[in-house]
């Protein structure tokens, strides 16, 4: 009985150390208290409010540029010049998913990804009311 007691909290210890997953970004955080740092620039807000799949996190890239990794309940944002980008989110060892976007200088975009469902998920664009919302009910991003 003590082995089979031994065994649970094990396992339950595995997965609460796995649960903690933090969101890293690789580029700069810009300032946000701020609209956006360069008027000639967009701001991009990657928004992950799910609960589900804790211990994943998701892989973020432009252009081949590591932006970070995305984990729950939480969300990356960076400036990029306005233009056409791709941006690509992988979770899991799924293939990525590709996000095009025609930005537009000083403008912002709020982009809602459930990447628990990885294989099927799709990115929700969110209006600026929406996205300012639930950036507010999530952690922000940690600097590399």
């Amino acid at each position: 009985m003590k082995t089979v007691m031994r065994i649970g909290w094990c396992y339950s210890l595995i997965f609460l150390l796995t649960g903690c997953a933090s969101t890293v970004q690789s580029v700069r955080v810009p300032d946000l208290n701020k609209r956006v740092e360069d008027p000639a620039k967009a701001r991009i807000y990657l928004i992950r409010p799910s609960i589900i799949g804790t211990a994943i996190k998701a892989d973020v890239w432009v252009g081949g540029r590591s932006i970070g990794k995305l984990a729950y309940n939480s969300f990356l944002t960076w400036e990029e010049p306005a233009g056409e980008i791709t941006i690509s989110v992988q979770a899991y060892s799924n293939a990525p998913r590709r996000i095009d976007l025609k930005l537009s200088p000083g403008s912002v975009y709020y982009i809602q990804a459930d990447v628990a469902s990885a294989v099927n998920w799709q990115p929700l664009f969110l209006s600026e009311a929406e996205g300012r919302e639930l950036v507010s009910k999530c952690k922000a991003p940690k600097s590399e």
